[in-house]
């Protein structure tokens, strides 16, 4: 027995060596590092950290003591030599400006090569927007807005603006532009969507929305729609990196054919339907000229296609049973629609205006919007959405009345001819 019990005792320390209190007592054969009770010398004028020796480990003390402060986004480097990531938040002392381009006061895009920009300097599409703290603008609102000399003064501006060549749509489009922010937009349905925007931009009325799916489907207007109103921080970061492989016109342009293809899927619309609204981005290397004359041809181009599509052709028949044609002439089926372009350039956004019928090819400057002011996110997505869908509804009449006429002309082809 007792030689079964030093066995076993034998084994017992071997599996647990600190079991006995002789053993307890022995030292460890790696020593400990003992915690420094002396306070951590100050960096870049910060206060010193007291050792966890020092502190006291009660709740309410830890609290009492909590330093309560937004960190940087990002961390200077004492190296000269390293290099810094740069965010929206980063501080803004670089040149934000694309060599050659002007941003002060709005003036990039001035000309669009003058003389064929036509401008009106009382035209501000800007003029009612007035930006207010998020507490005051309900109250602020009420006090400002008075309809009827609104009312009044658009009915003047619209007369000024018919003397100087603008078309009605134009005109109307202008208006509501201004009007942004002092009327209802959008359903009610999509609040909770937009649950930072002011309440009086929905209506519970769904014939007052404009800006609105036109076959029920909520889900994708709503997702379109936020992609573009986020679309002011994006170009901002995309003017501070400064990669050439995706300069902030290229973000603006993305963004507006992503939801300029959302209105033609939701409209029913291809990209075969000829557009009443083109897209012109302008590098850093190009001159406002050089992105006026690209968009005057564009537009022109679109004109030529609408008055092919609507011109009446005229067919006289000789006296030996053959068709002579006439020049093409100048009489329609239709009304020309007004065609619309965006032109951008670094962080600005501008829209122009076409009139089909005057003789000589101008551009109607309709407004200017900034994204590098972030203020005016919000409302620069909206105009722009505003125009997107003017165009949509315009492009969905256009294409019913092209129908209608290609099946009343075949209906006549069919009755004339006996052996139909």
């Amino acid at each position: 027995m007792p030689l079964f019990q030093r066995l076993s005792q034998r084994f017992w320390d071997y599996v647990s060596p600190r079991k006995t209190q002789a053993r307890r007592d022995k030292p460890f054969k790696a020593k400990v590092t003992p915690l420094s009770t002396k306070p951590t010398p100050r960096k870049h004028g910060r206060k010193p950290v007291r050792s966890s020796l020092g502190r006291s480990m009660s709740p309410d003390t830890r609290i009492d003591n909590w330093q309560l402060g937004t960190p940087p986004l990002i961390q200077r480097s004492s190296n000269p030599g390293e290099r810094l990531m740069l965010t929206p938040a980063t501080s803004r002392t670089a040149d934000l400006q694309t060599p050659g381009l002007d941003f002060e006061g709005d003036t990039l895009i001035d000309d669009l090569g003058s003389p064929s920009v036509h401008q009106d300097s009382t035209l501000n599409v800007n003029d009612e927007t007035i930006v207010v703290t998020e507490k005051r603008y309900e109250g602020f609102k009420q006090k400002t807005f008075d309809r009827e000399s609104v009312l009044e003064k658009h009915a003047e501006q619209a007369r000024s603006m018919r003397a100087e060549g603008w078309t009605e749509d134009a005109i109307e489009l202008v208006q509501k532009f201004q009007m942004r922010g002092f009327e209802p937009l959008m359903p009610k349905s999509w609040e909770l969507d937009f649950s930072t925007l002011p309440s009086e931009l929905f209506t519970a009325n769904n014939e007052e929305a404009f800006i609105k799916s036109v076959v029920g489907k909520d889900f994708r207007a709503t997702k379109a729609l936020n992609a573009l109103i986020g679309l002011g921080p994006r170009v901002r970061d995309a003017l501070e990196t400064k990669n050439p492989f995706r300069p902030p016109e290229q973000v603006i342009l993305r963004a507006l054919e992503s939801y300029l293809k959302w209105s033609y899927d939701d409209g029913g619309l291809s990209f075969a339907t000829i557009p009443i609204l083109v897209l012109e981005a302008g590098s850093s290397e190009m001159s406002t000229e050089e992105i006026g004359k690209n968009m005057l041809a564009k537009l022109g181009n679109l004109r030529d296609y609408y008055a092919d599509a609507f011109r009446i052709h005229s067919s006289v028949e000789s006296a030996d049973g053959s068709q002579s044609f006439e020049p093409p002439s100048e009489a329609f089926s239709h009304e020309l629609p007004t065609l619309y372009g965006i032109v951008m350039a670094s962080t600005l956004m501008a829209f122009v205006a076409y009139d089909c019928y005057t003789p000589e090819p101008e551009l109607h400057m309709m407004g200017m919007f900034n994204y590098k002011q972030s203020d005016y996110d919000v409302w620069n997505s909206l105009a722009a959405a505003i125009l997107v869908v003017h165009c949509r509804n315009k492009t969905m009449e256009l294409k019913n009345d092209m129908t209608s006429m290609a099946e009343l002309g075949s209906a006549m082809f069919t009755a004339d001819d006996p052996d139909a």
